[in-house]
């Protein structure tokens, strides 16, 4: 007989704060609760009649202190992604995560003296001579605002490539990375994530599906050579893997990056 049992829809909204002129990503290290001891990206459950961008802007404010102007202005903030998640040891629960990504240019409040209280201006900055698609377009955000809840400590890195992966959902190690590291082109992600059994302490991909497309063209301009330091290095052959890496694998080739800074420095 077929399986006519009810699988429940979890569905949650997650928004991620950079800085892409300057490669700084925002992430929150979780207190307590489900991903606690990880870094992740702001965000939470959807509520009753909200829609997936009202409660990505809800969560941010609640879970940073940065409140989104209610302008439906898409070049600074848009979705980038819709992610599926399923378990092994839970057939009767799906996970659907709704990612989107604020762009900002930071200030402080000493310098800047019409914003809001929530730290991010109606007004929007323009970098005509980028030829990076997500650098045309920015929230100007004073980061003064920024402050720790009971369930989330912000915590800015300078530099996307260098996140701690390590300490993040397995997930992250693809559809983030590939995200972040399209600097010439804004694309979309749709992913599908199959988890083994063990949840959060096992924290390991048993199978997973990408579908990943561009969302404008690419800068017709010639992308600016950057220097491919180990992290990089890691960081892009993770986001092109056609198969994902256990954490076993995962730490022990972070282990290897360190040592070898640790031997001859960075490179």
């Amino acid at each position: 007989a077929m399986d006519a049992r009810e699988i429940k829809i979890k569905e949650y909204s997650l928004v991620l704060v950079t800085d892409p002129v300057t490669r700084r990503i925002l992430l929150g290290y979780k207190k307590r609760g489900f991903g606690k001891n990880l870094y992740n990206s702001f965000g939470g459950k959807i509520e009753k009649d909200e829609t997936a961008k009202e409660c990505a802007i809800r969560e941010l404010e609640e879970e940073s202190g940065i409140k989104i102007p209610s302008s439906d202005n898409d070049d600074a903030f848009y979705k980038v992604a819709t992610l599926h998640f399923t378990f092994e040891d839970d057939d009767d629960t799906k996970m659907l995560v709704h990612v989107f990504r604020l762009n900002v240019t930071t200030i402080t409040s000493n310098n800047h003296t019409n914003k809001d209280d929530k730290g991010i201006q109606n007004e929007i900055v323009r970098n005509n001579n980028s030829s990076n698609n997500d650098r045309d377009c920015c929230f100007v955000l004073d980061t003064s605002v920024i402050r720790e809840c009971d369930e989330m400590r912000p915590e800015w890195f300078s530099d996307w490539y260098e996140i701690p992966l390590d300490t993040m959902f397995a997930d992250d190690s693809l559809w983030l990375t590939r995200v972040l590291a399209s600097e010439t082109e804004r694309i979309y992600v749709e992913g599908h994530f199959h988890f083994e059994p063990g949840g959060q302490d096992k924290n390991t991909i048993r199978h997973y599906f990408m579908d990943i497309t561009t969302t404008n063209g690419a800068s017709s301009e010639k992308k600016k050579e950057v220097k491919m330091n180990l992290e990089r290095r890691l960081f892009r052959a993770l986001a092109s893997s056609s198969s994902s890496p256990s954490t076993k694998e995962f730490n022990e080739a972070l282990a290897f990056v360190k040592a070898v800074h640790n031997s001859f420095g960075k490179r």
